[in-house]
């Protein structure tokens, strides 16, 4: 299936694969308008390592943590699984150990979808992506990640207006994606 329409969010997806420089990218929207079909179609054709985890409603931790291994395995390491971890800060290292020895002509798609669904209670998913961004992702010109969510009010109050945490070190480097003409 191919994507009908949508040319001005296409035109921003492409700038963004182009950049030469990280990308931390956020997508928002109402259940149901394309935002997931979207992403997945776009970077389907494209020579990318594309990772992709979604978040589960109402999932627990430790669920959603071997959800996220899981798909490391599919994107990086041949469908293998890495080791159990148990906490999103063990997660996001395995993540970035696995980054550090992907190809480096390969451009790398980081797409967290439904993320607000993996900031459970104590998660400290946020804080953790926050860090792994600034220290590690933001510095990697390979990498854009593609933070999205059905919650658009959760997105723009912790991540896209959040002081202090992404957006005060992102600068230039954040792209924005909104998609609220999506009906």
């Amino acid at each position: 299936m191919s994507i009908v329409g949508r040319q001005r969010e296409l035109k921003q997806l492409t700038h963004l694969l182009q950049s030469p420089s990280a990308e931390f990218c956020t997508v928002v929207g109402r259940r149901r308008i394309g935002k997931t079909y979207l992403i997945r179609q776009f970077f389907k054709t494209k020579k990318v390592i594309f990772f992709n985890a979604t978040g589960m409603k109402n999932g627990a931790i430790n669920i959603q943590i071997q959800h996220f291994a899981e798909q490391i395995g599919e994107a990086f390491l041949n469908g293998i699984t890495p080791q159990l971890m148990n906490t999103w800060e063990s997660a996001f290292r395995t993540l970035t150990d696995t980054i550090q020895n992907a190809k480096k002509t390969k451009k790398i798609i980081l797409f967290l979808d439904e993320f607000p669904w993996m900031a459970t209670r104590n998660s400290r998913v946020l804080q953790t992506l926050d860090y792994y961004w600034n220290q590690h992702w933001s510095k990697d010109d390979r990498i854009k990640l593609i933070v999205c969510g059905s919650s658009a009010s959760w997105i723009i109050d912790k991540i896209i207006a959040n002081k202090g945490g992404p957006n005060e070190r992102m600068e230039n480097r954040r792209r924005r994606l909104h998609r609220r003409a999506l009906s």
